[in-house]
């Protein structure tokens, strides 16, 4: 849980400070993702599948992330269909889902790491 102010924490009891966190934890997420709805929720699909996308287990270190990272640049760079534009424009997408989800992980691992 992250740090409240202190005037807060005397008032507050542990069922309203759990409150408390979890609205700032989902404030947080929104920030974060922008996304609407139950943005915990919301944040944990979009980081599962960020895994997913680099072909990587849940909970792989950030030496791991940015191994498959490169792995996969290299795999599918786009330089490589110059020739074939519908090839080269797939490669483009594909790879702006791996930098998306590299940068995501990356983004993830660090804020795991600070509030730990």
């Amino acid at each position: 849980m992250r740090r409240l102010d202190k005037k807060l924490l005397r008032r507050l009891s542990d069922e309203e400070l759990q409150q408390e966190a979890l609205r700032r934890r989902r404030a947080r997420a929104r920030r974060t993702l922008g996304s609407p709805g139950d943005a915990t929720e919301s944040y944990a699909k979009k980081v599962l599948q960020f895994y997913a996308n680099l072909e990587l287990p849940v909970g792989a270190s950030l030496a791991e992330i940015e191994e498959a990272y490169a792995r996969l640049r290299a795999k599918y760079d786009p330089t490589k269909h110059l020739a074939d534009p519908e090839k080269r424009e797939a490669a483009e997408r594909l790879m702006a889902s791996l930098t998306r989800a590299y940068e995501g992980l990356r983004a993830h691992r660090a804020r795991g790491s600070s509030e730990r």
